[in-house]
């Protein structure tokens, strides 16, 4: 088992409410939980976590390895 972390930065927390025609009606809570459940049905373990300042963003990545975390999945937004 593999312990995996979903990082996700700015202005994603709008998603499926803003602009749901340019970017659909998904949102970032839905993402979230399909990707907890898939890292389960594949015996994975999935943290996740959201800021919108950039330092924060740095600082979590950097103390990953030191919690334990082996890969680590970086999803922007506005960053």
């Amino acid at each position: 088992m593999s312990d995996f972390m979903l990082v996700n930065g700015p202005n994603l927390i709008l998603l499926g409410s803003r602009e749901p025609d340019v970017y659909g009606a998904t949102s970032l809570e839905d993402i979230v939980a399909r990707c907890v459940e898939l890292a389960g049905e594949l015996g994975q373990s999935l943290v996740t976590w959201l800021s919108y300042a950039e330092h924060e963003l740095l600082d979590r990545v950097q103390q990953a390895a030191s919690d334990g975390i082996d890969f680590i999945i970086l999803n922007p937004g506005a960053f």
